[in-house]
């Protein structure tokens, strides 16, 4: 991790975010420690932290909010920031269930990426992305076909425009708190680097508007 970070600065890139799989389950005790040392060593404002299937019960939803809460107080500790990862298949697969998990974890942040598992209107994703306000942290951008193909940025143009502008006042929030929100492009089209400056430059473009 060292060595990333100096080889990243030495390239001109800083490091957003860790983005660990570090599950809120019964073994974050554990493996919460050398995640912590992992990001602080990349010089990371913030780690990702993953949720596990949806709790059944009222004591499954009780053990969720408390692993968070370690975490977060164990990560405020080491000067880290953390935000939950926003995926299908998670207690955290619907806007619902991370709006629920921040209000009940002071502290905690979300990530935000276009829910390709449970597809949305651009209208509802905006909507979403308000409901998150100043506790929004990282956003992936990318563009999908229902299909999964893999698209340059400029096919969603549109709706990365309308996702953005939602999301815009929630980061500045973040922004101003002394957080580090970011944007980042997630995936390129065939998984092509020679066309990620291309893609970087697109959302670039964006964000300047």
């Amino acid at each position: 991790a060292h060595a990333a970070a100096a080889m990243s600065a030495d390239a001109g890139l800083g490091v957003a975010a860790y983005g660990s799989y570090l599950f809120l389950d019964e073994h974050l005790d554990r493996r919460l420690g050398p995640v912590l040392e992992t990001a602080t060593a990349l010089g990371a404002p913030a780690t990702r932290v993953w949720c596990p299937h949806r709790p059944e019960d009222g004591d499954g939803w009780s053990a969720l909010v408390a692993a968070a809460g370690r975490a977060v107080a164990a990560a405020d500790t080491a000067g880290v920031s953390v935000y939950l990862e926003f995926h299908g298949g998670t207690a955290t697969d619907e806007v619902d269930g991370v709006r629920r998990l921040l209000d009940e974890v002071p502290g905690l942040y979300a990530g935000w990426q276009p829910p390709y598992w449970a597809p949305r209107s651009t209208e509802d994703e905006v909507a979403d992305l308000a409901r998150l306000g100043d506790r929004l942290l990282h956003v992936d951008v990318y563009a999908w076909t229902p299909e999964h193909e893999r698209l340059p940025l400029e096919a969603e143009g549109a709706a990365w425009s309308a996702r953005l502008a939602a999301a815009g006042p929630c980061t500045a929030a973040a922004r101003a708190a002394g957080l580090a929100p970011a944007a980042l492009v997630e995936f390129v089209p065939d998984d092509d680097p020679a066309v990620l400056a291309r893609e970087v430059g697109t959302l670039r473009r964006w964000l300047s508007r």
